[in-house]
């Protein structure tokens, strides 16, 4: 099997358009079809992927797009096949051990923050793969014909409800809110992520109706945070500046 390549780019695991297209022998604008398809004006667009180029065999500066695991995750949500499966499972493990090597790099106070962000991914990695194999099918069972839509729709949900996002002042369109949290708030959202992932498998398990599903977790999640109060951000991100970040 072609092993796939994550690279660190600003403290950040990426990987690139040209390195899906190679791994799952697509053309490479078919790939940037859908990652353009994807594309919309918010945050997980301007914080999960960049727009490059590079130099084609025959000199020609080309278009690629960068993109974070999130990115890379809701990209190749509908990719099938007998290979698919393992490649992404190949892919998550070069994402991890590429996460590992910048968590090493950090000092001993920083590492702590690193850890529970990458313990939170973690969890919102759970949430996602149960979206992928277990709510989407549910739903075009259910008659869905936008069932993949529900990755992005579960993530501007849980900012909404969850998260003080208005709040933030980020210090630029790359940086994403959770680089704003302390390490007890993101413990707090993996915890509610890892709820709301068991809820959609409770709630497919009875055959609940898919809107119903959404709805019934967006109000746990409003309660929630009426119980608790949202999440404040902080004014700074948690690391300073050029150091390496988990996203």
């Amino acid at each position: 099997m072609v092993k796939p390549k994550v690279i660190e780019l600003n403290g950040k695991p990426v990987t690139t358009s040209l390195e899906v297209a190679r791994v799952f022998k697509k053309e490479h604008f078919h790939v940037l079809r859908d990652i353009e398809n994807i594309l919309g004006d918010d945050d997980f667009s301007d914080s999960n992927f960049g727009c490059s180029n590079y130099l084609s065999k025959q000199g020609k500066s080309n278009r690629m797009y960068t993109m974070t695991r999130d990115a890379w995750m809701l990209l190749v949500m509908g990719f099938t096949g007998d290979k698919a499966l393992e490649i992404k499972k190949s892919y998550i493990a070069q994402f991890n051990k590429m996460e590992s090597v910048i968590l090493n790099d950090l000092s001993i106070g920083d590492k702590k923050w690193a850890q529970a962000r990458l313990d939170g991914k973690l969890d919102r990695t759970k949430l996602t793969d149960v979206i992928q194999q277990v709510l989407i099918p549910h739903a075009e069972k259910q008659g869905s014909k936008n069932a993949h839509m529900y990755f992005n729709n579960f993530t501007k949900m849980t900012n909404k409800t969850l998260i003080a996002i208005n709040d933030v002042k980020k210090n630029n369109k790359k940086d994403t809110v959770r680089d704003y949290l302390r390490g007890t708030d993101l413990g707090f959202l993996g915890y509610c992520e890892e709820r709301m992932a068991q809820k959609i498998i409770d709630g497919c398990e009875s055959d609940v109706f898919y809107k119903d599903i959404f709805q019934q977790i967006k109000s746990w999640c409003v309660a929630t945070s009426e119980l608790m109060g949202k999440i404040n951000p902080g004014t700074e991100k948690r690391l300073p500046p050029g150091t390496p970040l988990l996203t």
